[in-house]
This record gives structure tokens, sequence and C-alpha cells, in this order.
């Protein structure tokens, strides 16, 4: 329950990022919430930034990619951001962990990112077979 609850409200704040004009809608209400007292402005500013930080994020995925491809690839992208700002300027033998774990996200979100290239081609080639099936149908009961 909890886990479907995650998720909806990933894809919530995918679709928000998705949508067009949404950053000055989040500024705007969150002014709103502030000027009620229902918000202090310390708790507005980080939700501005985190929410640009998603919106940077979906920004950098291909239109292509599912809404599950899009939520894995977020959590990723966020998990991959923090390990990089975790081991900027230290010395590389003492994060190698870290930059393993790194690797291996690099590697899922390509993973993630062929899944949804095939999906993408065999929702295209989907129609297009139907088609010719049709079209070889029609031209056998020519003969």
């Amino acid at each position: 329950m909890r886990e479907a609850k995650y998720k909806d409200q990933i894809n919530a704040m995918i679709a928000a990022a998705e949508t067009e004009g949404s950053s000055q809608a989040v500024i705007t209400t969150l002014k709103a919430k502030i000027i009620k007292g229902e918000m202090s402005p310390t708790e507005a500013k980080e939700i501005a930034k985190n929410f640009n930080i998603i919106k940077s994020k979906v920004d950098q995925m291909p239109n292509n990619l599912s809404e599950q491809g899009k939520a894995a690839s977020l959590d990723l992208m966020m998990e991959k951001d923090k390990l990089e700002k975790a081991i900027q300027g230290k010395d590389p033998n003492l994060v190698k962990p870290q930059k393993d774990r790194i690797a291996e996200i690099d590697k899922r979100l390509q993973e993630i990112a062929k899944e949804n290239f095939n999906e993408s081609f065999l929702l295209f080639l989907h129609p297009l077979a139907n088609f010719i099936f049709r079209q070889r149908i029609e031209i056998r009961y020519d003969f």
C-alpha cells in the first residue's frame, strides 16, 4: 500500500514537471500558502528547490519513456546526483564503492532507455504490421 502511494506521488511529480507552465504554478501556489500562513518561506523555498531538481531531471529524459521508465529513471538519477555530490573532491581510491554504484546506475539507465526504445518501436510497428498483414490478405484473395 505504501509503495503504491509512493509510485502515485512520483508519477504526479513527473506529470507536474512535464506540464507547461508548471514552475510558475508551483511558485504561485507556494506564495499563496506563505501569505495564508500555511507554510513558512523556508519550507516554500525547499519545496521549490526540490521541484526544480525534479523538473531538471525529467527534462533530461526522452519523451518515449514509459511512466514506469520515467519513475525508475528519476529515482536512479536522484541517487546518482547524491552520490556524485558526496564524492566530489574526494580521493578516488576512497570512494570506489560509490563510483561502482554510479556505474551500476548508468548501466541501469541505459537498460531502461533500451527497453523503452524497444517498447516504443514495437508500438510503432504494431499498426504497421496490421496494415501489412491486411494488405497481404487482400493481395492473396486477388489471385
